[in-house]
């Protein structure tokens, strides 16, 4: 008898040179032409680095996280010069500010999508500095309190592969001032603390405390309780809106006119006008809660296969999921089935556009009506209300992992104090 040695085939295996300015709409291409029969995905951070835009850290995170779920090997790669002074890694990681450095070392050292990249992505070349960036990354996030980045590109990280909590200290009331505390030093007014005379300010802890509470009870672990190899993000951004220093066109912050985020933002440019602020320029704020897990859908249906059904049933779901009660929580634990409910309804009071992109669908809703004024006397108490209706069920996107979940919305005041983030936090 012959005995035929099978010769393997070779692995297919895709590289994506990362874009300067990384945003949503760069990913969600990328992914959505990607074949489905790969074995390996590198991601390569060139020369000119690459720095977060409008969405691209979570969109990035979300399609890793979707690969690793297709069992495709991930790898990252970056110039070889990168860090060959190995003690600029420290130096660069430890800064008050953006400092000196190749843009691919700023990138690894404090921008957001380094951080994604090095910790959920293996070194494409052993001899790299990334198996060092990584483990430097994680003391920089441990020394600072969970808060990563520099200036307007910050975030509240927890790196899912060190957090070995198996439950939230009990305190909730404490694990909420802790949390405005590192909000607080983000906005740059940590020694000032509007939420004791300023309601917006609790509302916009309430929604990034019920959030990231979400990620922590909904989105660490697969089906079968193994930890995901993920970051979970609180990240926040300014956007000043019109003319002036500093300031992006309208056009520019949202190029297509018939989108729902730019409608928004004209509401909220007639509520400036009305509140006697000057409409040709104003301050938007954004805070998007990201996480690699299993997505709302497959959370609720208790099964990834809901990805493969008809998008009105995967939309069912995660409507369900933002009701009163519409939760996988087991009955009397605290806060049960409220999380989403408590973010719309501080949405409603913020004046905000909220969205939640999982799955294949984007879903939003805005309380503010054509002439900037905020829709009045809803009722998030009851399942049947109309302040939990979603919208845009029927446009399908690209597939990703886990679920983003983010408001924009008017900046307000945060006082004398009050002053433009810088450092580290």
């Amino acid at each position: 008898m012959t005995v035929t040695a099978e010769t393997a085939a070779p692995a297919r295996v895709e590289r994506w040179i990362l874009p300067k300015l990384l945003t949503r709409t760069e990913v969600e291409k990328w992914l959505a032409e990607l074949p489905l029969d790969l074995d390996e995905v590198i991601f390569h951070i060139s020369g000119d680095g690459c720095r977060p835009g409008p969405g691209g850290t979570e969109s990035l995170q979300s399609a890793i996280c979707l690969l690793h779920r297709r069992g495709v090997r991930t790898k990252l790669s970056f110039p070889p010069t990168t860090f060959s002074d190995r003690s600029r890694v420290e130096a660069l990681s430890t800064a008050e500010s953006e400092s000196a450095g190749t843009q691919a070392e700023r990138t690894l050292a404090y921008r957001l999508p380094g951080l994604v990249l090095a910790q959920l992505c293996e070194p494409a070349d052993a001899n790299s500095a990334a198996v060092m960036v990584k483990e430097r990354q994680i003391v920089t996030v441990e020394t600072n309190k969970h808060l990563f980045g520099h200036g307007t590109s910050r975030a509240i990280a927890v790196i899912g592969a060190n957090d070995h909590r198996t439950h939230l200290r009990a305190n909730a009331q404490d694990r909420q001032n802790q949390l405005e505390s590192r909000i607080l030093r983000m906005l740059g007014t940590e020694n000032y603390h509007p939420a004791r005379d300023n309601p917006l300010m609790e509302e916009l802890v309430e929604f990034v405390y019920q959030a990231t509470e979400n990620t922590f009870d909904h989105g660490r672990k697969t089906f079968d309780g193994h930890t995901i190899q993920q970051v979970r993000l609180a990240g926040f951004s300014r956007h000043i809106v019109g003319t002036g220093v500093n300031a992006v066109a309208l056009e520019r912050h949202f190029p297509d006119p018939s989108s729902h985020l730019h409608e928004y933002v004209k509401r909220a440019q007639k509520r400036f006008a009305h509140e006697g602020h000057d409409p040709k320029r104003f301050h938007l704020w954004s805070v998007s809660v990201a996480d690699g897990g299993v997505g709302i859908a497959a959370k609720m249906h208790k099964g990834l296969d809901i990805f493969d059904r008809d998008l009105a049933e995967e939309f069912k779901a995660v409507q369900d999921g933002v009701l009163p009660d519409g939760t996988t929580k087991p009955m009397g634990q605290p806060g049960r089935g409220r999380g989403l409910v408590k973010m719309m309804r501080a949405t409603q009071r913020l004046g905000g556009f909220f969205e939640i992109r999982t799955g294949r669908l984007s879903l939003w809703r805005t309380y503010l009506n054509e002439d900037g004024s905020s829709e009045e006397n809803l009722d998030f108490d009851h399942p049947a209300s109309p302040a939990f209706t979603l919208r845009g069920e029927n446009e399908a996107h690209v597939g990703v992992a886990g679920t983003v979940v983010s408001v924009l919305f008017p900046a307000f005041d945060l006082g004398p104090n009050s002053r433009p983030a810088r450092g580290r936090g």
